[in-house]
């Protein structure tokens, strides 16, 4: 008998399995595990195969063997062998062997019950004498068809279970309809095409009151179910026995979902699951995103709404704002070692993952006869739908200004619109901007003092906290008295105040020297925006960008600040189209140019100018 030894690569079931004898090589990759959804989806068993013949002596001439034949055989004959002719093989050549589907009968893989393990041989035959060598032996896990293989082995074809078809799906779908004609919102579900966040707000709302009035008994899933899988109870079992797992409603609320026209995601902790639906026409990036900061941003963003669906088998009625509270705090940052990932259901349909619809035409589901709650309550304040995030005809007038929207990002990220205060900057206290700007205009620069070093500073307060206040007299007296100094007072430490504008230099240094642009600027202005009248939290977006350099003499040498004078003052051009294409405000008189006075910029008018363009706003 031939020895042979295996070297496995765990992480990509990478195989080689070395004949010592014939001196046969075949590496391949192989599944660890197998079922119909893996079939309906075209995962193959074996792919990526290479037979090689080692040349274990140069100095030997090397003359081909002739006549082979690789066969692929399954222990239990539920296939027929495949089999794969090579005319010769010469030693130290590889052979890369086709790839084909290896599919077993569906019949067979539907009414598994359990899980089983076959076994299949790669032998190599010989024409020349007829003998056999058996190159490799693996055994592959044959699941039920409504098992998902967990985490750790299919953690795509989970989206496989998200069936948007069959009688109880759609009779839930046409319930939450009639629910929202009955409370005034229409019974379309139209997914995204009303512009808005609250009309899939809504949708997933009147769902989760459908849902809530069919009385279903929550069960629990076995340990560690998101790692190892589990069975899940389709729609057509929930409605025979009204009882489900969390997993098993996740994947209820996603298929009703996705029958809306929307897109929904399924998140995955240790040993809990619970769903979510994006309020925008928009999916991750990834099919599935293990990044919990990230899914709290999209949260809080108001871009996605997560929602514990388990509180729908509550036997007290529990609001659909009751469970997306719920789930929120199951992403908190205190718990992201238990967070796994969270799988994009529109991601998965992009990339060829269909919906499970065999299992389903074994029986026709029952529809529901229950009745849902009445009354549907307001949603919460929902930012607007920004303009690169609505659904549009592809016409291609619309590609092209979708394509110039996404050059100008105009999202939240760009902090040419959302100015954050961790920002690398430097915020001055400066009451008499205008006169800043003049002379800055006429070529004078200015140095920069920490509030700190006021003399008016209380020392009884702590100076990492002190800030100069706009509407004490006694502040602006002392800053306009700096200001005629040529020094800048700067609301911040004197050590932050020094490391922030060194990080300045270097970076504009850098950014200049390799871009070829300057990039570092004097905002003058701010304008503060909210993205609904009802939210607290609101932004800031600069207004009139001033190009400025920063210099030093020497590494111990004050860093000052000049205005470039090559270099033309701008109004901020994104915070130009934010406010034309999702408010209706027009600036487009400042896009080219900006009035000036005496010197430079006419920095009053300017603001004034907007001042009125945003109060005209109903």
């Amino acid at each position: 008998m031939a020895e042979k030894t295996e070297v496995t690569e765990a992480a990509t079931k990478k195989k080689t399995f070395l004949d010592i004898d014939w001196a046969f090589q075949l590496k391949y990759e192989s599944v660890p595990v197998y079922s119909l959804a893996a079939q309906r989806n075209a995962y193959r068993l074996f792919s990526d195969m290479v037979l090689h013949l080692q040349n274990f002596d140069d100095t030997i001439e090397a003359r081909p063997i002739r006549g082979l034949q690789l066969r692929l055989e399954c222990e239990s004959d539920l296939i027929p062998p495949e089999v794969w002719e090579i005319g010769s093989l010469a030693p130290g050549q590889s052979l890369r062997v086709q790839d084909r589907p290896i599919e077993l009968p569906d019949d067979y893989l539907f009414n598994l019950s359990d899980g089983v393990t076959l076994r299949f041989d790669f032998v190599l035959e010989f024409h020349s004498d007829g003998s056999r060598r058996t190159l490799a032996s693996e055994h592959i896990k044959l699941l039920p068809a409504n098992f998902w293989g967990g985490e750790s082995r299919q953690p795509e074809l989970l989206a496989a279970f998200v069936k948007p078809n069959g009688g109880y799906v759609e009779s839930l779908v046409r319930q939450a309809t009639e629910l929202r004609d009955s409370n005034g919102h229409g019974r379309a579900a139209d997914g995204y095409q009303s512009g808005t966040r609250e009309k899939p707000y809504i949708m997933a709302m009147a769902l989760w009151n459908v849902v809530l009035a069919q009385k279903l008994s929550y069960v629990s899933p076995p340990p560690s179910f998101a790692n190892q899988g589990q069975l899940i109870r389709l729609a057509r079992e929930i409605s025979n026995y009204k009882i489900a797992a969390c997993l098993d409603l996740s994947a209820l609320f996603a298929s009703c979902l996705e029958l809306m026209d929307l897109n929904p995601v399924i998140a995955l902790t240790q040993e809990h699951a619970f769903v979510g639906v994006w309020l925008i026409d928009t999916c991750f990036p990834l099919l599935t995103n293990d990044d919990p900061m990230d899914l709290r941003k999209r949260v809080d963003a108001r871009d996605l709404v997560l929602f514990e669906t388990t509180l729908a088998t509550s036997s007290t009625p529990v609001s659909f704002q009751e469970a997306a509270a719920r789930a929120r705090e199951l992403i908190e940052e205190d718990r992201e070692e238990d967070f796994v990932y969270v799988i994009d259901i529109a991601q998965a349909r992009s990339r060829k993952i269909r919906p499970l619809s065999t299992v389903e035409q074994r029986k026709e589901e029952e529809a529901t006869a229950e009745q849902s709650l009445d009354i549907l309550p307001s949603p919460p304040p929902l930012p607007k739908v920004l303009i690169d995030e609505r659904v549009e005809e592809g016409t291609p007038e619309t590609r092209v200004d979708m394509w110039q929207r996404k050059l100008l990002d105009l999202s939240k990220r760009n902090g040419l619109l959302n100015f954050s205060d961790r920002a690398r900057s430097v915020r001055l206290f400066c009451p008499e901007i205008e006169k800043l700007e003049d002379m800055l205009a006429d070529g004078l620069l200015f140095g920069f003092q920490s509030a700190e070093k006021s003399p008016i500073n209380d020392s009884e307060r702590n100076a990492e906290t002190f800030r100069l206040l706009t509407g004490n007299d006694l502040h602006k007296s002392y800053s306009n008295e700096q200001l005629q100094k040529k020094a800048l007072v700067a609301n911040m430490t004197q050590k932050k105040l020094e490391n922030s504008l060194v990080e300045l230099l270097r970076k504009s240094k850098n950014d200049l020297e390799e871009g070829g642009a300057n990039t570092l600027f004097l905002a003058l202005g701010m304008l503060r925006w909210k993205e609904a009248p009802q939210d607290t939290k609101s932004y800031k977006a600069p207004l009139i960008l001033l190009p400025v350099d920063l210099t030093r003499k020497s590494a111990r040498a004050p860093v000052k600040m000049r205005q470039l004078g090559d270099h033309e003052p701008i109004f901020n051009l994104t915070l130009i189209e934010f406010l034309l294409n999702d408010h209706a405000i027009d600036l487009r008189q400042f896009k080219d140019s900006l009035p000036e006075d005496a010197s430079g910029v006419d920095v009053g008018l300017v603001w004034q100018t907007v001042r009125e363009a945003v109060q005209q706003q109903p």
